[in-house]
């Protein structure tokens, strides 16, 4: 059982490298971190080492990749605002490793917010052709050969374990987006269909795969305007297959192709992050079309109760547990849930943010293994 903590790279420097480090070994046992590179725009209060801090950053990357390597791509690699230092992934690498503690990189697949405002043509748009400030294409060549990159040249790092893709899903990113004014009552399956992504990159992949995107386009703005014209809460199903459903499952193929292609791109690990509600109705079933070689991990929820049929039936074999659900539960009803996952046979428990989450909950996890 592997068993790890997530954090930003700047949650570390702030408290001090070797300090975090032993905290996170030493009194709360994990066997490995994981740390955020490539992040999506970030507004939090950092409370751990001394007076609270509001951390505030417009996404980027925790280290800028050497020039050769991105030559199959136009994008460059904006640093995230809080590092100032380029020497701190390099550090973290070196005493993560005099600790035995396994560094797994989490990389975001599509929510790095500089790239999308510097670069509008890798940036997401939905079907009303509204383009994201936030999220940017896989699809897109430039998108997919930076990723590509990054994971090529990582992992020539020995400390590396592996690399864990998250906003796989993302599309349109704004759609999920609880915080923006007059959305808060927005469905799942509104924000499904408001989320997906139709930007020139898809379409044209689509066309050439002789998927009806711009059928797919038109369903999704119709039901769109229905929804928000009539004040509905839900997206009126249509009677059997359709062209945005069809419009999915190519999305969904095309995914698993890129996947495929990733995993070959390096010899570590690779996991994907499936943030349950984010979107719900389509997600796990879209990791069907996963390799064999890609790893599932999914955040636990209260929404969670049966988690051997999570196991089993949707072949995830890493969990993480979410923030919100261990701020509001008591330790025993953490220690409940840790073992009903060990037992479930789940290889990899993630507690969750080391600088959001209290040590007691993240040890009363730990401790159940």
């Amino acid at each position: 059982m592997h068993c790890t903590l997530s954090t930003y790279p700047w949650e570390l420097v702030e408290l001090g490298l070797d300090k975090a480090l032993d905290q996170i070994k030493n009194r709360m046992g994990a066997t490995g971190l994981n740390v955020a590179f490539a992040v999506p725009p970030v507004r939090a209060w950092l409370v751990r080492g001394g007076s609270p801090l509001l951390v505030n950053t417009d996404g980027g990357f925790a280290q800028a990749l050497p020039e050769k390597k991105l030559s199959a791509t136009r994008i460059d690699t904006p640093i995230i605002s809080r590092l100032k230092r380029k020497e701190t992934m390099n550090a973290l690498f070196c005493e993560a490793a005099q600790r035995d503690l396994a560094i797994t990189l989490d990389i975001s697949v599509a929510g790095v917010g500089k790239v999308a405002k510097k670069h509008p043509e890798t940036a997401t748009r939905n079907a009303l052709d509204m383009r994201s400030n936030v999220s940017i294409c896989p699809f897109n060549p430039d998108v997919a050969a930076l990723l590509e990159a990054q994971l090529a040249h990582f992992a020539t790092f020995e400390e590396v374990d592996g690399f864990l893709l998250c906003d796989v899903f993302a599309g349109w990113a704004e759609a999920w987006d609880q915080t923006c004014e007059g959305s808060a009552n927005f469905s799942e399956g509104l924000r499904d269909i408001l989320g997906t992504c139709f930007c020139e990159s898809c379409l044209q992949r689509a066309g050439d795969a002789k998927v009806h995107a711009q059928s797919a386009r038109e369903e999704a703005i119709r039901s769109i305007e229905t929804v928000l014209g009539a004040g509905t809460s839900e997206p009126t199903d249509a009677s059997g297959p359709s062209a945005l459903t069809e419009y999915w499952s190519w999305r969904a193929e095309a995914l698993g192709i890129l996947l495929e292609k990733w995993s070959q791109s390096t010899s570590k690990k690779l996991s994907v992050l499936l943030r349950r509600g984010e979107p719900t109705n389509y997600q796990l079933s879209m990791t069907d079309h996963f390799p064999g070689s890609v790893r599932r991990r999914v955040v636990l929820s209260d929404k969670d109760k049966n988690l051997t049929a999570l196991r089993n039936d949707a072949q995830v074999t890493e969990l993480r547990f979410d923030e919100t659900l261990l701020s509001s539960c008591e330790t025993a009803n953490i220690v409940r849930l840790a073992h009903e996952a060990k037992e479930a046979g789940f290889e990899t428990i993630d507690a969750g943010a080391f600088g959001q989450i209290k040590n007691e909950a993240i040890e009363a996890i730990f401790k159940a293994f």
